[in-house]
């Protein structure tokens, strides 16, 4: 495909990448290679490693950046991280790429098309990484970007999905807490109870979040057809997330039109409403912005928390896999090193360290995940054991595509203009993805 680079998948390969196992062919593993990774730490002398942070947290999280830098120094003392500030576009024209980039699975297409990222596999192999040590839909997600076994980035640590409530609301309301687990139609008959007007003040039991493509994406509906070539927002994947969506906004009082002058309705709710307007009683999303909101705002009302809602017919799916990894940049230098960073990081000491720093673990080790943000003490008898009867949900193959941010906008257009228009999601789904195809047409024509 014209502009974009060699390691871009189509859905086809996508499809195969699934289907792989283990780490792909064998490959030889120079004696001198495997000399050195039986070693315990990095012996190749003093070195300076630059990484580029991108939507991981690494460089702005000051409690992971701590951990992941001791952790470094303690067990290669002649290794030294420092953090790149100007644009990776900016890095590699002035001819001073990263050695390690630290980004989100969403970010990682951004690199692949820049032809940042040198294929691990061989160092798998040769480090012994052990991948089924990870959970696995972390593992599916990292072999569904690369193809013939190629592996583009390690994972240092995830986000999960959570239900955070309010519990003075519910006892304000009389209604029972959320149970650990729930459906989404648990959640949308507790939103039925919950919502409602008193004394003037619109209480809001809980909707899907702003993040709403995520709703389709938990369902495995995927927004681009089996080539990749084409936006399909019409599946009965999309028509059954829609019709859901549906029965929350058909809830009285949940859709707040016109609110006041120059403010727009609303039919979704995010971080303000719950933790600082505290009117309404569930808010779903990841647990690490769970966690930021409750270290910013101190809330002084009584929470909980609760998993992620499932679909009643794909059970025990819950919110789609977020993680974060390392990925080593072809034209480093120090390869080797950056080598001992990614694999130090998948220790258990080092997992252990992480989750208590505020950012989960990507072992499959529930002990691991439970520590999450011991240090900070939030959760603290709270019942953050829940959230993880719940797994991620895998990626789906729009999560893949070149064109899912292309499509996106239009899926969210749907969403508001069912919710706040009343139209028929049919209708609007068959609209928006008649526009995303246009849009993907456009795109293709320049």
């Amino acid at each position: 495909m014209p502009g974009i680079s060699k390691h871009v998948l189509t859905a086809t390969a996508i499809a195969i990448a699934f289907a792989v196992s283990g780490c792909g062919p064998d490959r030889a593993r120079p004696a001198e290679d495997a000399k050195k990774a039986a070693a315990d730490t990095y012996t190749g002398g003093p070195v300076e490693l630059v990484i580029k942070d991108e939507n991981s947290g690494i460089a702005t999280d000051e409690a992971i950046k701590k951990a992941i830098v001791e952790l470094i120094q303690a067990k290669h003392p002649d290794i030294r991280l420092t953090f790149a500030k100007d644009k990776i576009e900016s890095l590699l024209a002035a001819g001073s790429p990263p050695d390690l980039v630290a980004t989100s699975h969403s970010a990682l297409m951004k690199y692949l098309e820049l032809d940042v990222p040198g294929d691990l596999s061989p160092m798998v192999q040769t480090f012994r990484i052990d991948l089924n040590r990870i959970e696995p839909a972390v593992v599916g997600a990292i072999r569904g970007f690369g193809q013939n076994g190629a592996i583009f980035g390690l994972p240092f640590g995830m986000n999960h999905g959570a239900t955070i409530y309010n519990q003075d609301l519910f006892d304000k309301f009389g209604v029972p807490y959320p149970k650990d687990t729930m459906t989404w139609e648990d959640f949308l008959e507790l939103s039925q109870r919950l919502t409602r007007n008193e004394q003037g003040r619109q209480y809001v039991g809980g909707a899907p979040a702003w993040t709403i493509v995520n709703a389709f994406r938990q369902y495995g509906a995927s927004s681009v057809d089996a080539k990749g070539e084409n936006a399909l927002l019409t599946s009965d994947g999309f028509k059954h997330v829609a019709a859901l969506l549906q029965k929350f906004y058909q809830i009285p009082g949940l859709i707040q039109q016109n609110q006041a002058p120059g403010q727009p309705s609303k039919y979704a709710y995010g971080n303000d409403d719950f933790f600082k307007d505290q009117n309404i009683a569930m808010y779903t999303g990841y647990i690490a912005s769970h966690l930021t909101q409750i270290r910013a705002a101190q809330p002084v009302f009584k929470w909980d928390l609760a998993a992620y809602p499932t679909y009643k017919d794909r059970p025990n799916v819950g919110n789609p896999v977020d993680f974060h990894m390392l990925v080593v940049s072809q034209s480093s230098k120090h390869k080797e090193a950056a080598y001992w960073v990614m694999k130090t990081l998948l220790t258990d000491e080092a997992q252990l360290a992480i989750s208590k720093a505020g950012r989960i673990s990507v072992l499959k080790d529930t002990a691991v995940k439970q520590a999450f943000a011991q240090d900070s003490g939030v959760f603290r008898g709270k019942n953050i054991a829940a959230i993880f009867k719940v797994p991620n949900a895998p990626l789906v193959p729009s999560d893949y595509s070149k064109y899912k941010d292309d499509i996106a906008p239009f899926i969210k257009t749907a969403v508001e203009e069912m919710a706040l228009l009343q139209t028929d999601a049919n209708t609007a789904l068959r609209k928006a993805e008649e526009q995303a195809n246009q849009a993907i047409r456009g795109k293709n024509s320049k």
